[in-house]
């Protein structure tokens, strides 16, 4: 059995990183039903709105 829900150091040695193609941007959303959330990578919940991870060309500016 692993340990790595408590121990940080295996967590990582246990991680095994793939790197997407293209160029992506944090951008915050107070409303993310604004965003198609398929194009999303991550989304983070804070106090100022959701911060989401796109790539750029899906970011509108």
């Amino acid at each position: 059995m692993n340990d790595w829900g408590t121990n940080l150091s295996e967590l990582i040695k246990g991680m095994t990183p793939k790197l997407n193609d293209g160029d992506y941007v944090f951008s915050t959303v107070n409303d993310v039903s604004e965003i198609d959330r398929k194009d999303t990578i991550c989304e983070f919940k804070e106090k100022g709105g959701t911060t989401i991870v796109i790539k750029k060309n899906k970011a509108s500016c």
